[in-house]
């Protein structure tokens, strides 16, 4: 059950998966779904619900607890569906491995936000004109880890005016969540690479780049196990160059779209034992990867 301690992902299992099933352009397939560049993505060759099917097969069974869909163009009233099989087939559920049809896309912002006359006033949910201004990425947690490595993810989206969905990455994952959470003091915000040059007469030229998440998280008495077998071994596993997802407020409804998101570490920070137990107070520094 989510919580309200910091969640992430140590691994992703996606990387060396097989994906197939659906209907896929040939020159943006869906074993892009693999890659770690979300703008190489897979695009379906219309919106039907037979073409918008993807096939996971992972390298050999895996406990798997995380499925996301990073970078998509699916429109805000879109569903999906994730089932886990125990045959390649796919004719065998594996058991508590299915989900219902889940939204792909949030609700964004709170209803008495809204003006009463705005068209998404009971939904929340961004506007189809105002969709691309936030990050489109899918995910679901599911109640217990499953151990297979036969996954199908369903994709409805058959009124999308695009003709086609596009999908950045797939990441099925373990979930690490923290035993005690971080600390008041942690922060969080966003931050930009635009740069820019001013004329003599103090007119700014830029040259920008989209804003993206940061976070700085400090995190006190944490257990050895969890110091030793869960966070160092992901700054091992990951480095500064691979991407995880985090969710810092995973129980949070309103706004776990706005804490929840793609990362890099932007530092490998080292840890400092505080008491005779071996608990340690670790540093976390996060980016978000676009």
């Amino acid at each position: 059950m989510l919580n309200a301690k910091m969640l992430f992902t140590p691994y992703n299992y996606g990387w060396g998966a097989t994906f197939g099933g659906g209907s896929w352009l040939s020159e943006l397939p869906a074993s892009n779904l693999a890659g770690r560049i979300l703008a190489e993505v897979a695009r379906s060759t219309d919106v039907s619900l037979a073409s918008t099917v993807i096939d996971v097969t992972l390298e050999r069974d895996e406990q798997v607890q995380f499925v996301g869909l990073m970078g998509h163009t699916c429109s805000a009233n879109a569903l999906v569906r994730i089932t886990g099989y125990s045959d390649s087939e796919r004719t065998t559920l594996y058991p508590g491995a299915e989900t219902a049809w889940l939204e792909m896309v949030p609700a964004y912002a709170p209803t008495a936000s809204l003006p009463p006359e705005a068209s998404n006033w009971l939904s929340g949910k961004p506007t189809a004109r105002n969709l691309d201004r936030f990050p489109r990425n899918f995910f679901t947690i599911l109640p217990a880890p499953k151990f297979t490595k036969w996954w199908r993810i369903e994709i409805n989206d058959v009124d999308n005016t695009d003709g086609h969905i596009d999908v950045g990455q797939a990441m099925l994952a373990p979930v690490a969540q923290l035993t005690v959470n971080f600390l008041y003091g942690s922060n969080f915000g966003w931050a930009s690479d635009t740069t820019f040059t001013k004329s003599k007469g103090g007119v700014k030229f830029f040259d920008t780049s989209d804003p993206f998440r940061v976070a700085g998280l400090q995190i006190q008495y944490m257990p050895q196990d969890e110091a030793y077998a869960v966070f160092l071994e992901a700054k091992r596993l990951l480095g500064l160059d691979r991407e995880f997802f985090v969710s810092l407020m995973p129980q949070d409804n309103q706004y776990r779209h706005l804490f929840s998101f793609r990362a890099n570490f932007a530092a490998l920070s080292r840890m400092t034992w505080q008491t005779y137990l071996r608990q340690s107070w670790n540093t976390i520094e996060i980016q978000e990867a676009l």
